[in-house]
């Protein structure tokens, strides 16, 4: 061997053992760092952008506790922090107070929060008083006491729409009830505070758009469509008098931001912003009356700027954070030179920063997860397939640090819902966990996905068993076919809808994979439509059902299209996990199955947790959880 070529070989095992070495670290990361809750969580800026309020981690409690901080001096105090409840959205309603909302991120639905909802306090803390609601409608800069709040209501078990009350947070008074054209989904304000624009949805395949005339103070319809069908108006936020930004498809394709001319009464046809391959997810950005700036996700999130001087702000910014997503919140009023930055990417779970525009500085705020070393995560990647009948599927791809070019162990993670999008170009703690284990992970955004189109959606209608089930097949051949996956060492995983698709995995595909795992695993679809079973409403079950997933009564194959009618299929490892508390998927579900399978597969993996419902809330639960995971994966596939 010449010495030139000793010396690259020499080089090439040098780079092997430093990667292997770093996948080892990787590896060490514990499972902890991945899933507890976030050391901070949204920040926002004052509508004077003197001070960030935000979310901080209790080193001794876990709770995440509300803070302000001072922009200029960068002193910070802890207002409100509660031992059985957690902080969660942030709303300035004026320059010296906020609105924040408890819930309970570390106790699951089965415990009792101190309290639930609305909540207002001073930015020093004092004035503390409950105000009710569910949360802030609009983020208009009022020099008031006064905010919006929305509350679901019910009747007889069905939903009747959401009340819409505008509230005091110095005195907890309600100005009254402001009555709705309908069974109203979303109520839109105006720059004046009056509720001006509102989406009905009277049943769940007749939805329609009204506007409240400021003359005769009475609702008028402007629209009426199938939320099922190609041509929907949502609307956004409304600007002036007459510009109503909604998200439209306009006879294409894909959701784009439009304006409706309430003036005209009409559609503008020449959409602000659309999407290459992806429906319109996002709004405007509105400071002093005038839109500045268009905000939206495709693979990733963006920011169009229509203001020179913000343009100019996102350029130096980027400039400054490269190969990151960075988002800017700027404050509602001009005069102050500081930005809040949120600069993240698919390996670093982000970091928040402020950006002085007069000195040029930027200034760590902190980590969103400072165990989590960005250098030791997998790349993510949005990746297209072709299905069977040629449907192109897009899905997210995660390779582990130095997995590119190795036929590695592969894990398929199926997304809940299923009509909703699953990822975008971001940190995510079960695939960089899966990942930090040698593990590639695929997230197919299988037909019936929302966020790629309506013809995308709606292929995926009553489809749960077939052509749905079928796009994760077709995704794990291709991953095989790519050299990305080892055939022999294939896991298949979800929750709820999720984790339905993984247990028909290995009922009609077993060949494919090696083992599942799930939480939450809807078994039995005929369950989803019986009173007391579901916790979706008798509304929803009759008229939105039929549609998506089909009809019990009329389709015998329906039944059929269920692990539990398959259960003597299912021959593989299993692990299996559900929330005692769960009404969306009772454990019925999981307790019919694991005794089906039992029968004629003695692997199966049983774990209930009391206090959990539809998610793993409790971050020891979480860790239990992904720790069984781990050691599943282990014996199943191999470290």
């Amino acid at each position: 061997m010449s010495k030139w070529k000793a010396a690259v070989a020499a080089c090439m095992a040098l780079a092997g053992l430093q990667a292997a070495a770093q996948s080892a670290e990787a590896a060490r990361i514990p499972v902890e760092s991945f899933f507890k809750n976030p050391d901070i969580a949204r920040p926002s800026l004052s509508p004077n952008g003197r001070f960030v309020a935000l979310g901080v981690r209790s080193a001794a409690t876990g709770r995440i506790q509300l803070a302000v901080m001072d922009t200029e001096s960068m002193a910070a105090k802890v207002i409100a922090s509660f031992t059985d409840g957690d902080v969660g959205r942030v709303d300035w309603v004026n320059d010296e107070r906020l609105a924040f909302s408890i819930f309970n991120e570390t106790v699951a639905p089965g415990g009792r929060p101190r309290y639930s909802g609305v909540l207002a306090v001073d930015k020093d803390g004092s004035n503390y008083r409950p105000v009710g609601g569910v949360f802030n409608v609009g983020s208009h800069d009022r020099r008031a006491d006064y905010f919006f709040t929305t509350r679901n209501e019910w009747n007889l078990g069905d939903w009747s729409g959401t009340r819409l009350r505008r509230i005091d947070t110095r005195t907890g008074r309600d100005s009254g009830t402001i009555f709705p054209p309908g069974k109203t989904l979303v109520w839109v304000i105006d720059e004046k505070d009056e509720a001006r624009v509102a989406l009905t949805l009277d049943t769940h395949t007749e939805a329609a758009l009204h506007l409240k005339n400021p003359k005769t103070d009475q609702w008028e319809k402007l629209e009426a469509f199938n939320p099922y069908e190609r041509d929907v108006i949502y609307p956004l936020r409304l600007v002036g008098d007459k510009q109503l930004f909604v998200t439209a498809r306009n006879g294409k394709d894909t959701l784009a931001l439009h304006i409706y001319d309430l003036e005209k009464r009409a559609l503008e046809p020449e959409p602000v912003v659309a999407v290459n391959g992806f429906d319109f997810n996002g709004g405007p950005i509105v400071r002093g009356g005038r839109v500045v700036g268009i905000r939206y996700t495709s693979d990733a999130d963006s920011t169009v700027w229509l203001d020179a001087d913000l343009k100019d702000l996102q350029k130096r910014i980027d400039g400054m954070l490269p190969g990151m997503v960075n988002l800017l919140s700027i404050p509602m009023r001009d005069g102050s030179p500081v930005a809040l930055v949120r600069s993240y990417s698919d390996t670093d779970p982000g970091r928040f920063l402020l950006f002085n525009r007069a000195t040029g500085k930027l200034t760590l705020l902190g980590q969103a997860r400072k165990d989590i070393d960005p250098k030791l995560m997998g790349q993510l990647d949005l990746v297209r397939y072709k299905a069977r009948d040629g449907l192109e599927i897009p899905a997210w791809l995660t390779l582990p640090k130095a997995g590119k070019g190795k036929k590695l162990p592969l894990v398929v993670l199926a997304h809940g819902g299923p009509w909703k999008r699953g990822g975008s170009w971001h940190w995510d703690s079960a695939a960089q966990f899966l990942a930090s284990r040698g593990y590639a992970v695929l997230e197919p955004e299988f037909r019936g996905s929302e966020g790629y189109g309506f013809e995308h959606y709606r292929k995926g209608f009553r489809q749960w068993g077939l052509a749905m089930q079928d796009d994760l097949a077709d995704g794990v051949r291709w991953a095989v076919q790519q050299g990305i996956a080892d055939p022999g060492r294939i896991c298949v995983a979800g929750a709820g809808y999720g984790g339905y698709a993984a247990l028909m995995a290995l009922a009609k595909d077993g060949d494919l994979f090696r083992c599942a795992f799930s939480y939450a695993a809807v078994t039995d679809l005929s369950l989803l439509f019986e009173p007391g079973w579901s916790s979706y409403s008798a509304s929803y079950k009759a008229e939105s059902m039929p549609v998506l997933l089909g009809e019990p009564d009329k389709d015998e194959a329906l039944r059929s299209r269920t692990p539990l009618a398959m259960a003597d299929r299912i021959r593989k490892p299993l692990l299996l996990a559900y929330g005692r508390n769960d009404t969306r998927v009772p454990t019925i579900h999981g307790v019919r199955l694991r005794d089906a399978v039992s029968k004629v597969n003695k692997d199966v993996e049983w774990v209930e947790y009391p206090e959990e419902g539809h998610g793993l809330t409790q971050p020891k639960h979480r860790f239990d959880y992904w720790e069984r995971v781990e050691k599943f994966l282990a014996t199943h596939l191999g470290k």
